[in-house]
C-alpha cells in the first residue's frame, strides 16, 4: 500500500526507515536534494508544523539510485523519480522545463513503471513576467513541448501541481507505477490543456485528477485546486468565497471518483499569504476534519488566486 502523511521527525531518522520512497522537505534551498530527499522550495506557514512530507510504501522493498540528472527510488509497484535545478540552470525557463521533462521521462520510459499517475512542479516566481513571458506560461510551454516529443497525448497528462516559491532554482517530481492510472475531468472547469489562448502559447498539460487501482487498494490524487470555474477564476481577493468554490471543485471530484471526504489522507494546502492561515484552516478543518494537512507559503499559478489544496484519498 502506498502511503502518504506528513512528520516532525528528522530527514536523519525518516533516512533509517527502509519503505520510504521519497521525502519532501520545506524551508529549504532546491539545491540540496539526494536520492530519496525532494526539496519543494515552498514554506511552511508555522514552524511548528510539520517538517517532511514522507511517502512509503508496504510490503515492498525500496531501492535508490542516480541516472544523470534523475535521482530515484522504487518499490516494484511505484517508481518516484525527481529532477532539481539551479537559479542558472533556470534562465531560460522553457528549455530548462522541456530539457528536464525530456530527462525524466525518458528515465521513466525505460523502467517498468512507466504510467504516468502525478507530477509536482514547482517553479521560481511563477508569477513574475507580463504576457507570454510570465514564468508560469513560459514553464508550461516547456512542458507541453517534452510531452510531445514523447509522445504524450492530452488523455495521458496526470493530475499534477505546479506552484511557485521565492527561493532559487526549480524542483520537478513524479509518481509513476506498473500499474496504469485512469485521468479525469471535472465537468465544473474546462480542461486545462484546452484553455483558450489568452493563458500563453501552450496550455497546462495535466488532469484534474487520477485515480489507480492496483492489487493493494485503490488511490485517488486529486491536482492542485483552486477558485477556478469553466477557465475563469472567481471571487478576486475574497478568500471565503475562494474557499468555497475550491472545496466545491474538490467534492466534485471526490463524487465522480467514488472517494467520499473521508477518504482523503492528506491534504496540501498553498497560501499566497499568512494572513490567509486561519480562515483557510477553519474552513477545510469544518469540511476536511479526518484529513492530515499542511499549510504553506507559495505563489499560485495565477496572481488572482488567494489558495490552492490537492489531496491524496485512499
Amino acid at each position: 500500500m502506498l502511503i502518504n502523511s506528513y512528520s516532525c521527525e528528522s530527514v536523519e531518522q525518516l533516512r533509517t526507515e527502509s519503505q520510504n520512497l521519497a521525502i519532501i522537505g520545506f524551508d529549504l534551498p532546491i539545491t540540496r536534494q539526494t536520492e530519496n530527499y525532494i526539496p519543494s522550495g515552498v514554506s511552511r506557514v508555522d514552524a511548528s508544523d510539520y517538517v517532511h512530507e514522507l511517502w512509503k510504501i508496504e510490503g515492498e522493498p525500496v531501492t535508490s539510485g542516480t541516472s544523470g540528472l534523475c535521482k530515484w527510488s522504487e518499490s516494484g509497484s511505484f517508481l518516484f523519480t525527481s529532477i532539481s535545478l539551479s537559479e542558472e540552470e533556470c534562465e531560460d525557463l522553457v528549455k530548462a522545463t522541456n530539457d528536464a521533462y525530456t530527462e525524466l521521462l525518458a528515465f521513466i520510459k525505460q523502467t517498468g513503471q512507466s504510467n504516468l499517475i502525478r507530477f509536482w512542479n514547482y517553479v521560481p516566481a511563477i508569477n513574475k513576467g507580463h504576457g507570454d513571458n510570465e514564468n508560469y506560461k513560459l514553464f508550461c510551454t516547456g512542458r507541453l513541448k517534452a510531452f510531445k516529443s514523447s509522445g504524450i497525448k492530452n488523455d495521458d497528462f496526470p493530475a499534477a501541481t505546479g506552484i511557485g516559491h521565492i527561493t532559487s532554482g526549480m524542483t520537478i517530481y513524479a509518481i509513476s507505477s506498473v500499474f496504469k492510472g485512469k485521468h479525469h475531468t471535472n465537468s465544473k472547469q474546462q480542461n486545462a490543456y484546452q484553455y483558450p489562448r489568452q493563458y500563453g502559447v501552450s496550455s497546462p498539460s495535466f488532469a484534474r485528477a487520477t485515480t489507480l487501482e492496483y492489487p493493494n487498494g485503490n488511490l485517488l490524487f486529486i491536482s492542485g485546486t483552486a477558485s477556478i470555474v469553466g477557465h475563469e477564476t472567481l471571487h478576486e481577493g475574497n478568500l471565503t468565497a475562494q474557499l468555497d468554490t475550491t472545496k466545491e471543485n474538490v467534492f466534485h471530484l471526490l463524487d465522480k471518483t467514488g472517494y467520499s471526504a473521508d477518504t482523503i489522507q492528506t491534504m496540501k494546502v498553498y497560501l499566497r499569504d499568512k494572513s490567509c492561515l486561519e480562515e483557510t484552516k477553519k474552513s477545510l478543518e469544518k469540511d476536511f476534519p479526518e484529513a492530515a494537512k499542511i499549510y504553506t507559503i507559495a505563489d499560485i499559478c495565477r496572481s488572482d488566486l488567494l489558495v490552492e489544496v490537492e489531496c491524496f484519498c485512499s
